[in-house]
């Protein structure tokens, strides 16, 4: 939605700022008109029907009384494309993976404790991040959220699993 948002501001800010000096806005109407109908048609409307036809038909003749007019268009419309390529490739690259937590479906019993984290108490792991007081350590290369005691632990630390307090892993540095 932000993209969307950027993308039309780019382009009512880079037609305002050309035609005002120009001293016509006929183009800029006609263009940004064609650009919504076409909007309107591909995302809300199903088909290709009036909606469609006119913005085509609207946005083409902005562009005949002002050419450069397609310049402006085909930038806005490369960036919000680009845009949209990064939205979906960013979640799925290493780096972005590296800075989120990665979520462990728990069992929660009656007691409220994760049945499933409840076999790692007393074992032995490494901090993967530094955990002040929360981080991700590994046992038996998994990856688990984990929470100090309150202490800093940093990265590289071997730590061993003291409790499980509800859903969470509770941790101290072995010394």
């Amino acid at each position: 939605m932000a993209n969307i948002f950027l993308s039309v501001l780019t382009a009512v800010v880079g037609f305002a700022a050309h035609y005002h000096v120009a001293g016509t806005v006929l183009p800029m109407i006609f263009v940004l008109a064609g650009s919504l109908f076409l909007t309107l048609e591909f995302f809300f409307i199903p088909g290709f029907g009036v909606i469609g036809l006119s913005g085509f038909l609207t946005l083409g003749y902005g562009i005949y009384l002002r050419p450069e007019a397609a310049l402006l268009l085909i930038s806005v419309a490369t960036s919000f494309i680009l845009s949209f390529i990064m939205a979906l490739q960013i979640p799925k690259s290493k780096i972005f993976q590296s800075l989120t937590l990665t979520a462990v479906s728990p069992v929660v019993g009656d007691t409220g404790t994760n049945k499933a984290f409840e076999s790692l108490v007393g074992r032995t792991g490494e901090a993967v991040t530094d955990l002040g007081p929360a981080g991700k350590i590994e046992i038996d290369e998994k990856t688990l959220t984990a929470l100090s005691k309150g202490e800093f632990i940093p990265k590289g630390s071997s730590v061993r699993v003291v409790s499980i307090d509800c859903n969470s892993v509770v941790v101290e540095i072995v010394k």
